[in-house]
């Protein structure tokens, strides 16, 4: 029918194109125009998920979202009459699966089918793996990866027995590379990219396309910048009373068995004097840092917790 494609968004700021693009790359062939089709979107109140709501709606789709969030759904249903679109709103977690069901039954039950699935709700948190709980890689897995499949096999029989339909992976960069301090995020996005990618090759005897959109960062509601901070243990020290260093003007190198100092032989101009054929990064002479240390921008403070956390579209 038409053809599968796994999609590669290598930046952020590209929310808005992002949602034009998959809304164009949904439609290839005639039979495929989104005109009168009904679209489900996860995580549709706000960021991505509204955004492609949006774009589908533009596109004559009739829309149905999900979001844990009631105000927050309400003001996306508002935005999206307030342009002639035709939505229906459920309350949601994707994490639990009766709560899925129950609203694609209310789908199914309110357009008479599913043509086009978008997996978009997620959840994020930031800090390093010290610092992250059993508990952390269990909701990153129930959101991001659960909140795929649920999901995605409560609409598959629809699908089936109406002779065919879409399903949208939206996944993340990092489902493909598991970077430092993303670790529960990123092991339940490489479930998720492989739950998508393997389901792609089983369903395309049925008709049912599976795209798998991989984005990069992405700057929503969902950005770590913009996540609360809580009460955790405050991070280790730099540095500590033992950890001396010799100031500029005392030598790097200790005395010889004489008790002299060694010989600075002069080098080129600006060179540090005693640095010249000798690797800077195990023997040059540092200098003491002047003042307390300072936190990075952005740091946690003694008592704040260290770990961002926040969830994409509700």
């Amino acid at each position: 029918m038409a053809r599968d494609a796994t999609a590669w968004v290598p930046w952020a700021g590209v929310g808005l194109g992002l949602a034009a693009g998959l809304a164009t790359a949904l439609r290839p062939r005639p039979e495929w125009e989104l005109g009168g089709q009904v679209a489900v979107i996860t995580g549709g109140s706000r960021g991505l998920g509204l955004l492609l709501a949006r774009e589908l709606g533009r596109h004559g789709c009739q829309l149905a979202i999900c979001a844990r969030d009631e105000a927050e759904l309400a003001r996306a249903r508002a935005d999206l009459e307030s342009r002639g679109m035709t939505v229906h709103t459920v309350r949601c977690n994707v994490a639990e699966r009766a709560e899925v069901e129950r609203f694609i039954a209310e789908v199914v039950r309110r357009f008479g089918g599913i043509d086009l699935l978008v997996n978009n709700a997620g959840t994020i948190k930031v800090g390093p793996v010290e610092l992250m709980t059993v508990g952390d890689f269990e909701d990153a897995m129930r959101v991001n990866f659960w909140g795929m499949v649920y999901p995605t096999l409560s609409a598959l029989p629809i699908m089936r027995a109406q002779g065919g339909g879409r399903i949208v992976n939206i996944t993340s960069i990092g489902g493909k590379v598991s970077v430092p301090h993303l670790l529960p995020y990123n092991c339940a996005k490489f479930a998720a990219v492989a739950f998508s990618e393997g389901l792609r090759a089983e369903l395309a005897r049925d008709g049912i396309t599976v795209v798998t959109v991989v984005p990069g960062l992405m700057r929503t509601r969902g950005d770590p910048l913009g996540a609360r901070l809580g009460p955790r243990t405050p991070p280790r020290p730099l540095s500590g009373p033992d950890d001396r260093r010799p100031s500029s003007g005392q030598s790097a190198r200790p005395p010889d068995a004489g008790g002299r100092q060694p010989e600075r032989r002069p080098g080129p101009r600006g060179a540090v004097p005693g640095t010249i054929g000798r690797r800077p990064d195990l023997d040059a002479p540092r200098t003491r840092r002047r003042g307390p240390l300072r936190p990075a921008p952005g740091a946690p403070r003694p008592g704040q917790r260290s770990v961002h956390e926040a969830t994409r579209g509700g």
